[in-house]
């Protein structure tokens, strides 16, 4: 009896102290830790894709779009990731460019310009909350997002498309940021086996209108996740107004990519 009780004691304190280890683990959760995470998961570097990019509208209207896409971190620790964006199609648009750089470090202001080559005329986008080339997009939502870009108020489990996630509300931190396009907050439906975000609804600050983006066709390539497709959907009084859908193919990573690519220059040169 005394050697049966002697085994037992270790035993339970293993568990009731595993237990405890989950527990705190469990506690140590929290929204801006979820996003953090979010935020860091894998993009691939030196990444190429073709995207086509369809409009619609409530009456079957449709107005179809095809880029290519070239994707860069830059520094040391990755803290900065350029992009760069062509028209193929339509052809009346053809080179027609888009050439961004996204900080992590809020400090610093993202920056994006637009060229357009048959007026020979550069831009800089002065909101990153306008609408890209009338899309239900905004340069901000085709971004590189950045957990710091909002304050973080409650967190809740569902399920979504059979995928456990968490259910999180943030209002954003810029609270310059006026324009009608602007966001009074958003909800964000993070997977809790990859921290991919696949669901976010923004509540717009004016025109009581809702933008739901919606991820979709995930796979990885080269051990890197891949949003294959990716709706926004506006609705104002619960009324669709327009959709947008993105998708993406010939997903390439780890491309001989020149940091010179990355660049204005480059941008009134198109993507040969």
């Amino acid at each position: 009896m005394t050697k049966a009780r002697s085994l037992y004691t270790p035993l339970l304190l293993v568990s009731l102290l595993c237990a405890s280890v989950q527990a705190l683990a469990q506690q140590a959760i929290t929204p801006k830790l979820i996003m953090d995470r979010a935020s860091d998961v894998e993009m691939g570097d030196n990444a190429s894709s073709r995207v086509t990019m369809t409009v619609l509208n409530p009456k079957g209207d449709e107005r179809v779009q095809e880029l290519l896409s070239f994707r860069k971190k830059f520094g040391p620790d990755n803290s900065e990731t350029r992009s760069m964006m062509f028209y193929v199609f339509p052809l009346t648009m053809r080179n027609v460019g888009f050439f961004s750089i996204d900080y992590k470090d809020t400090d610093k202001t993202d920056q994006h310009w637009m060229y357009t080559p048959t007026i020979q005329k550069m831009r800089r986008i002065g909101s990153k909350r306008l609408a890209f080339m009338s899309s239900d997009f905004s340069y901000a939502d085709i971004s590189v997002h950045n957990s710091d870009d909002y304050v973080y108020h409650s967190m809740k489990e569902d399920v979504l498309d059979g995928q456990k996630v968490w259910v999180i509300e943030g209002t954003p931190t810029d609270k310059e940021d006026d324009e009608d396009e602007s966001y009074s907050k958003s909800i964000f439906y993070v997977r809790q086996d990859n921290y991919i975000v696949i669901r976010i609804i923004n509540f717009l600050k004016k025109g009581n209108k809702i933008k739901q983006m919606d991820v979709s066709d995930l796979s990885q390539i080269d051990g890197i996740w891949v949003m294959g497709q990716v709706a926004m959907v506006t609705r104002k009084d619960g009324v669709e107004l327009s959709r947008t859908v993105m998708k993406s193919r010939d997903v390439k990573f780890n491309q001989p990519l020149d940091e010179s690519f990355f660049s204005e220059r480059q941008l009134t040169r198109g993507p040969d």
